[in-house]
């Protein structure tokens, strides 16, 4: 949400803006874009640096404070260390003060996270020398708020996905239709599509943009609690275990909330970032004969740092027995927005001519999502006016919450700027004064080194 560096070229080096980025990327959040936007007479005189970065879909205020922390990380000659942190009375602005050495010069500093539950956080790290920190702090906050206001209206929806239009554009999307090796199904392959699984009735495939579709793949689960996982923690003397192909989640009855923690789970093993997927639209599925429920899902999330939209139906068994065994079930489809007019035809043109030999398919489970998946596109054709509503209530409420943030941060720079020129001391940081002398605003916040 956030961009840039304001400082000089002539203070960074190329070794340090790749440390920046490989340390964003580290802890799972967007990389820092990387912009000199003062020039140097203008740094000079007024000096001081600003670091930020997006940290969208947080779904804590731990998780985005955490990650704001570590957005310290590699960036100075050694870790900084952290003096004191306040946080907001309404609890999503987190501001820690620290010290540190960059290049051996000595500097004094801020991170400042502001958690927006609906999905637009950010965090930002402002600093300076000890002697010029007061006179580069009122620029670096007014910097910090113009970058705010001017990335969130970057993600102004403009209309969401138009899933009707995508529908009609598949009547007409030419296809090479293909037999699967194990004979359970026959569907036709889009041009630009490469299938990357064809057995059991199900399908994955992917296009070079990205673009992908996952149909019918089952998903095996074992919730930490079950009598298997427990087992093999004893045999391995209590350390977590790892189970080859096995994802261990506890089970959730919202099959959104289950496949947002193995999307989670995945990325990690990968070392990818987090995708945050923001179901902007869903519609349940009534429980079959087996138990199974589940829920048809509409929404955006972020894969290899470019905004994807996705459409699906997401299943999920009864809850586990004993043994902590249970299943989700996935048919998704996704996209780059930006080609998202030309690709999502294709994924449900695919999606659409695969026919399902019901006698050679023995999973019931496989047979219900198929026989769902036209009920699925249906909605999705019909439901555009709902997403958008969505999409803009999301929005009114990242700005509303922006607005309250930036009234936070001013207050806190205005007190920080006084105890600067102050000339404030006897052990008390920056922070710690703040928490102290404007009560109504912050309090403070436990951080550890």
């Amino acid at each position: 949400m956030l961009e840039g560096f304001l400082n000089t070229m002539k203070n960074i080096s190329p070794t340090l803006v790749a440390l920046v980025i490989s340390a964003m990327t580290f802890v799972g959040v967007a990389p820092l874009n990387v912009v000199f936007a003062v020039p140097p007479t203008a740094a000079e005189s007024k000096g001081g640096h600003l670091l930020s970065t997006p940290l969208p879909g947080m779904v804590s205020r731990e998780a985005a404070f955490r990650a704001g922390i570590h957005q310290l990380q590699g960036h100075f000659d050694a870790p900084p260390k952290l003096l004191g942190g306040v946080q907001s009375q309404d609890e999503n602005v987190m501001i820690v003060e620290f010290r540190a050495t960059q290049h051996g010069t000595p500097v004094s500093g801020l991170s400042v996270t502001a958690y927006d539950p609906a999905g637009n956080s950010h965090a930002a790290v402002l600093y300076d020398t000890p002697d010029h920190l007061a006179q580069s702090l009122p620029s670096l906050f007014k910097r910090l708020q113009q970058e705010t206001q001017a990335d969130l209206e970057k993600v102004r929806p403009a209309g969401g996905p138009d899933f009707a239009a995508f529908e009609a554009a598949a009547n007409h999307v030419a296809l090479t239709q293909t037999s699967f090796p194990d004979g359970t199904a026959t569907i036709g392959i889009a041009q630009g599509f490469t299938p990357t699984m064809m057995n059991g009735g199900r399908f994955g495939a992917t296009a070079a943009d990205g673009a992908y579709a996952n149909l019918y793949i089952p998903i095996s689960v074992l919730d930490p609690k079950g009598s298997l996982y427990q087992q093999e923690l004893r045999l391995s003397g209590g350390r977590p275990p790892a189970i080859p192909g096995q994802t261990v989640i506890a089970y959730d009855s919202d099959p959104v909330v289950d496949w947002k923690q193995i999307l989670t789970e995945r990325a990690n093993e990968r070392g990818d970032a987090d995708p945050h997927p923001q179901v902007l639209s869903d519609a349940p599925l009534k429980a079959d004969a087996s138990g199974f429920s589940g829920k048809m899902v509409a929404g955006t999330m972020t894969l290899h740092n470019e905004p994807f939209v996705f459409s699906g139906i997401l299943l999920i068994s009864p809850p586990p027995a004993a043994d902590g065994g249970w299943l989700l079930q996935i048919a998704i489809r996704g996209a780059p927005v930006a080609h998202a007019a030309t690709d999502m035809p294709a994924l449900i043109a695919m999606q659409r001519s695969e026919k399902v030999d019901m006698n050679a398919v023995r999973d019931q489970t496989m047979r219900n999502i198929a026989a769902i998946s036209d009920e699925c596109s249906r909605w999705l054709a019909t439901n555009q006016a709902a997403g958008d509503a969505a999409r803009n209530r999301v929005f009114a409420t990242s700005m509303h919450n922006a607005q309250i943030a930036q009234d936070n941060m001013d207050h806190a720079a205005n007190e920080f700027i006084h105890y600067i020129n102050d000339g404030a001391g006897g052990g008390t940081s920056m922070t710690g004064a703040l928490a102290k002398s404007d009560p109504q605003h912050f309090h403070f916040a436990p951080i550890r080194q």
